[in-house]
Parts: C-alpha cells; sequence; structure tokens
C-alpha cells in the first residue's frame, strides 16, 4: 500500500525528474545552473513561472528608457531605446516558443546525446561574456548619452537613483535575456552541428552502411527540419524589428538635433550582431548539408602514392582509409538524391544564414547611413514631419 502511494506522490510533484536524470552526470556547477533554468524557462516549466520570468523581463526591460524619458522630458528622446527592448522582448518570446515547441534539443532534455559538457562550458562562458559586454554597452551609450544632453540643455541632473536604476534595469534583462539565448538558440545550434559532424566522421571512417546511413539520416533530419523551420520564422521576426530599431539610431545620429555618438555606436553593433553574432550558430549548420554532399560525392577509391617516410603499418591503414569505396556508385547516387530532397537550410528573407546573408545585411546597413549622411549632408533634409520644430529648444 504504502509504495504505490510514494510512487504516485512522486509523479504527481516531481515535474523535473526527466530534467534531472538528463543531467545528473555533469558537473555540479553546470548541473545546479540547469536544475534552476529548467523551471522557469526549460520545455517542462510550469506556466506561472514563465509568466513571472516574462513579466519580470519586461518589467526591467522598459525601466531604463522609461527613466531616461523621465529626466530629458520627453519619451522621443528615448523613441530607438524604446524600439530596442520591444526588439529584444520578441526574441525572448521567441526563445521561450522554441524551448516548448522543440523541448527534445535542449539542454535539459538532450544534454547526453550532445555530447560531453565541454561544449556546454563554452556556452556557460559565453553567456557571461556576452552579460557584461552588452551591460557594459547599453549603460554607457544611455548614460553618456543623458549626461551630455542635461548638460547641452542645462537641465537639472539626474539624481543617484536614475543611475543605480539604469544599470540595474540593464543587468537584469541581460542576465535574464543572454542566459536564455545561450540556453536555447545557441545550444540547438551546437546541438545540430555535434549531429551532423558525428554524421559526417561515420561516412568518413566508412564506418556505416547505406541502410543505417538512411534511416540515421532520416532520424535526424527530421528533428532538423522541425528546429531550423521554427529557428528560420522566429529569426525572420526578430531581424526585420531588429533593422527597425538600428536604423531608428542611425535617424537620431543624422537627423535629430540631440544627435550623439552612442545613436552611431548602437546602429554599429546591430549590424555587428546581424552579420556576425547571429550567423555563428546556425550558419555552420547551412555549411554542413553542403560538406555531407560533397563528402559523399568524392568518396570513391582514391589510389595513394608511396611514401618511403611512411612506416610500413602506417601507409597501410592510410591505403585502408583512403582507398576503400563508400558502397557503390548507385547507393551514392541515391544518398545524394536523398540529401537534396531532405536539405532544409536556416534562411532569413530568403538568403541563407551564411556568408550571403552577412554580405546582404552588411550592404543594407552600408546603403541605408549613406542615404541618411546624403540627403541630410547634401540634400538638407531636416527629418520627418512629426520630428520637425519639436525640438527647438534643444537645438538652441
Amino acid at each position: 500500500m504504502i509504495a504505490p502511494e510514494l510512487k504516485g506522490d512522486t509523479q504527481k510533484d516531481d515535474r523535473f525528474s526527466h530534467t534531472q536524470r538528463n543531467i545528473a552526470g555533469l558537473d555540479p556547477r553546470i548541473r545546479r545552473y540547469l536544475d534552476v533554468t529548467a523551471r522557469f524557462v526549460g520545455p517542462n516549466a510550469p506556466p506561472g513561472n514563465i509568466c513571472i520570468v516574462v513579466l519580470t523581463y519586461i518589467c526591467f526591460g522598459f525601466t531604463a528608457p522609461l527613466s531616461l524619458s523621465l529626466v530629458l522630458g520627453s519619451w522621443r528622446y528615448a523613441l530607438p531605446y524604446w524600439l530596442s527592448i520591444c526588439c529584444n522582448c520578441i526574441d525572448f518570446f521567441g526563445m521561450i516558443w522554441l524551448s516548448r515547441s522543440c523541448p527534445e534539443s535542449t539542454p535539459w532534455l538532450h544534454i547526453e546525446e550532445h555530447g560531453s559538457a565541454r561544449a556546454f562550458d563554452g556556452l556557460f562562458e559565453h553567456t557571461v561574456f556576452s552579460i557584461v559586454l552588452m551591460v557594459s554597452a547599453l549603460s554607457i551609450f544611455s548614460l553618456t548619452f543623458v549626461y551630455r544632453e542635461v548638460d547641452r540643455r542645462d537641465l537639472d541632473p539626474p539624481g543617484v537613483a536614475f543611475y543605480f536604476t539604469t544599470l540595474l534595469s540593464y543587468t537584469l534583462m541581460a542576465t535574464i535575456h543572454m542566459a536564455t539565448d545561450n540556453l536555447i538558440y545557441e545550444f540547438m545550434g551546437q546541438g545540430i552541428q555535434h549531429e551532423q559532424r558525428v554524421f559526417a566522421e561515420k561516412i568518413r571512417a566508412r564506418s556505416i552502411d547505406f541502410e543505417t546511413a538512411m534511416k540515421s539520416h532520416r532520424k535526424f533530419n527530421t528533428k532538423q527540419r522541425n528546429i531550423v523551420s521554427k529557428v528560420s520564422l522566429e529569426l525572420n521576426i526578430f531581424v526585420t524589428l531588429a533593422c527597425i530599431a538600428s536604423f531608428s539610431f542611425c535617424y537620431e545620429y543624422f537627423v535629430m538635433p540631440h544627435s550623439h555618438w552612442g545613436h552611431l555606436a548602437n546602429f554599429i553593433v546591430f549590424g555587428v550582431m546581424l552579420c556576425i553574432i547571429l550567423p555563428f550558430s546556425w550558419g555552420p549548420v547551412n555549411e554542413n548539408q553542403d560538406a555531407l554532399r560533397i563528402l559523399v560525392a568524392e568518396s570513391v577509391g582514391i589510389d595513394v602514392a608511396s611514401d618511403n617516410t611512411m612506416s610500413a603499418e602506417t601507409l597501410e591503414s592510410k591505403h585502408r582509409k583512403e582507398e576503400e569505396e563508400l558502397w557503390d556508385a548507385a547507393k551514392r547516387a541515391q544518398f545524394l538524391i536523398h540529401l537534396q530532397n531532405t536539405e532544409y537550410k536556416c534562411r532569413i528573407f530568403g538568403w541563407e544564414v551564411g556568408p550571403p546573408f552577412i554580405m546582404e545585411i552588411g550592404f543594407l546597413f552600408a546603403s541605408f547611413a549613406f542615404l541618411l549622411w546624403q540627403v541630410t549632408q547634401l540634400s538638407g533634409w531636416q527629418g520627418f514631419s512629426f520630428d520637425k520644430g519639436t525640438y527647438e529648444e534643444s537645438s538652441s
């Protein structure tokens, strides 16, 4: 009577037993970190805990631009910061959605298949670095802008409460955002890359037969297509909002009388994030699919020239690995057709995440900045109609 009752209570109360089993073999520090985050942003997190995290993120995220608006006397001064926070909020909501819709590829349920904890250690260090960088950049850009405006317009200087509130807001928002980003978005990309590398290594070593290769590739490709399709949707929305926010910073710098170097710095940071940081995890996912097709196509028998500097055992081993043909020509052709038909790459605005996307986004940002410089410096454009004359006192 007692045993079944205890078992039933355990199943009812422990919502994270599957998560705990998956992370049991990790370093204690990482295990505690995953156990805590699983209760708030993990795929099995209760809706109440998710609501707490989301509301906390929204409240602290919008505190900084609200404080800036109150100090400078108008919400218009903080408009680019409002837009950037809205962009971050949509990105954060998208990551929570990814965690719930693709639970099998999160670190809480997938860490053992992903490999050793060393890869996660790298993401953990990347999280800390990203938080420090994000807080430093946001604080320096916004606080120097406020300090300059207060001095230029002879306003009452803000008190300690303003600086404390701004720093606290950016710190908590960046901590929640970057921790969630690395646990979900980055980890999923790294996990797919790991599976792609393992499969390619089996092909390279000729240690997998045709039937097993087809079955194995179908299995992880189905999961990969599910993740990539959702990530592509989330990234299309995020990049659209990121471009709007970044262009508003560029507009402030070239057009508005309260122009500040921090506006241009924010514009550049957005461009660097979209061109370099964003493709870091998902660019290789696309490239590995092309590399696998090339590997299979080139896996034919190769004559290896003898080398007198090699030992007999080394030469024999090299002959055996490089001369052995991967399956036969018909099976290789069939597998290549399968790879072509099942290919599903991460795309943003139709561009593959990788060199094509980096080049297009780079041209887009450079063209927009050049356009604003041209119409303001050469044509004398003074901004949109709703901005004309609004801050005449600020330019005096």
